[in-house]
């Protein structure tokens, strides 16, 4: 077992062992969903709403796990193995976050959710970008167009450029801390745009 795959599940059973003794404490309806505008306008049972991060962190850790040592390409993800590691510890602690604003709400501790999370979110995408640099041709990480998956060359030129727009793109969440209505368009902002520009960029590629 790579030390990966040791910090993966080292953070989720983190989150499930926080569930386990907060669980008392919480009420019986937990808050699980925030509209636009930073209102709640969902709710879960408690256990539900406790529990279903770390089965969903659970459920990422395993594929993230599984997937260098099973996909057909794993000898190309293995080529960059440490950020592909990287990446995928940043988004555990991307869901850690969102669990513990979902726990300090139950507690009483209502933080303004644009505030909380987009300092987080930027962090991720920033990582993203490193990853997206540094990938090299697979099936399941990275932008999967007909054309990249075709070519090394344009995998390689698409992705490099992907990595940077994505870098420079990624203070852009910052913004929520100030906006706290345009939070959430900022968020779909800084990933759309840049998947956007890297995709037309992999075609103009191929047209060369």
């Amino acid at each position: 077992m790579k030390i990966g795959d040791v910090i993966l599940l080292l953070l989720t059973a983190a989150c499930f062992a926080a569930a386990f003794f907060i669980y008392p404490a919480l009420p019986a309806k937990m808050a699980s969903h925030w509209n636009i505008n930073g209102n709640v306008n969902g709710y879960m049972p408690k256990a539900m709403g406790l529990y279903s991060m770390p089965v969903m962190m659970l459920i990422i850790s395993v594929v993230f796990i599984a997937i260098p040592r099973f996909a057909p390409s794993k000898e190309n993800i293995n080529r960059f193995i440490e950020t592909y590691y990287l990446f995928a510890i940043m988004l555990l602690v991307f869901l850690m976050t969102v669990f513990a604003y979902v726990v300090l709400w139950g507690l009483g501790v209502k933080l303004k959710i644009n505030i909380f999370l987009s300092p987080v979110f930027a962090l991720l995408i920033f990582f993203m970008g490193i990853l997206l640099g540094r990938t090299k041709r697979n099936h399941f990480i990275g932008i999967r167009t007909a054309w990249t998956l075709s070519s090394d060359e344009a995998w390689d030129k698409t992705h490099k450029f992907a990595g940077l727009i994505f870098m420079l793109f990624s203070p852009l969440p910052l913004l929520g801390l100030f906006f706290e209505k345009g939070a959430f368009f900022i968020l779909v902002f800084t990933i759309i745009v840049p998947l956007s520009i890297a995709s037309i960029y992999s075609y103009s590629i191929m047209k060369k």
